[in-house]
């Protein structure tokens, strides 16, 4: 009997070891402290992500800003050059009115008081002209040669896929006579 006792003792005491074991180990694993503790880290390295794809982003705005001024600077700096040249020119026209005004009060007058004279040029091409004959002249005449195919115009690039198209070609034949993509052949036959 005392061995039975003493048995039952042991197992009794097993029993409560296990017991405290087994408890431990369902408090841990269904503890809230836990979920808790997983869940903030989940919403932690979320948090990091998005930090690091906001810096990203903002960083590329500001790369895209700083572009954007300096294409505004260059097109500002382009518009006072044509406002310059466009001053010039109106200068110029009015100028050119002016010195037109001004040359035909002055032609009026000197018709009447001056005679003409022929320039160096006139009387070079007078004396030209009387020593070159007729059969010489034609000689000068540059003779026109038409070749056997005559250069065609260029046909419209859309018309062209379409026309190949119709003829049964396939869309990589035709990327390849045109020398286009076949992403570009089938954007056309598309649209």
């Amino acid at each position: 009997m005392t061995l039975f006792v003493l048995l039952s003792i042991l197992i009794c005491i097993f029993n409560i070891i296990m017991w405290i074991f087994f408890f431990k180990r369902f408090k841990k694993l269904f503890s809230t402290d836990d979920v808790i503790d997983k869940a903030r880290s989940e919403l932690n390295s979320l948090l990091i992500q998005l930090d690091k794809s906001a810096d990203r982003d903002i960083s590329l705005l500001e790369d895209r800003i700083a572009k954007t001024k300096a294409i505004i600077e260059d097109a500002d700096k382009r518009i006072t050059l044509l406002k310059q040249e466009l001053d010039k020119t109106e200068k110029s026209i009015v100028f050119k009115s002016l010195l037109e005004k001004e040359k035909n009060t002055t032609s009026e007058v000197s018709k009447k008081n001056v005679k003409r004279t022929r320039t160096p040029i006139d009387q070079y091409k007078n004396e030209q002209g009387k020593r070159t004959s007729s059969k010489e002249a034609k000689q000068d005449i540059p003779e026109i040669v038409r070749g056997e195919q005559q250069i065609l115009p260029k046909k419209d690039y859309k018309r062209l896929v379409q026309e190949l198209a119709t003829q049964g070609m396939t869309i990589e034949e035709i990327a390849a006579k045109v020398g286009r993509s076949t992403q570009e052949i089938k954007f056309t036959l598309e649209f």
